[in-house]
């Protein structure tokens, strides 16, 4: 599985509309070529007080925005070495506290 980096290949006020909405610090935005998939990473801070409801609306948007732009502008950017990176390893799979 390889994932990459799309941070800065994303529209800049997309990411900060994004980090605002899960207001828990700087966000990457991640994609997979395996499952084809969108995602975020926190830079900073951990993801436990952020109900599961809000990365749901996070991956619709992502979708929404770069669902029809061709693969070849994601395939281009860093990649991630997923066998070294913890939050990598759950790209997708966060264990997330239900709040409320």
């Amino acid at each position: 599985m390889t994932v990459f980096n799309i941070t800065k290949a994303v529209n800049k006020s997309l990411v900060n509309a994004i980090e605002r909405y899960l207001n828990n610090g700087r966000v990457d935005i991640l994609y997979t070529d395996w499952g084809n998939n969108f995602g975020v990473r926190f830079k900073t801070r951990n993801n436990h007080g952020i109900k599961k409801i809000k990365f749901k609306v996070v991956n619709k948007v992502l979708w929404k925005e770069l669902g029809c732009k061709p693969v070849t502008k994601f395939t281009s950017c860093p990649k991630i070495d997923a066998r070294n990176a913890y939050k990598v390893r759950h790209y997708g799979r966060y264990n997330i506290k239900l709040e409320g």
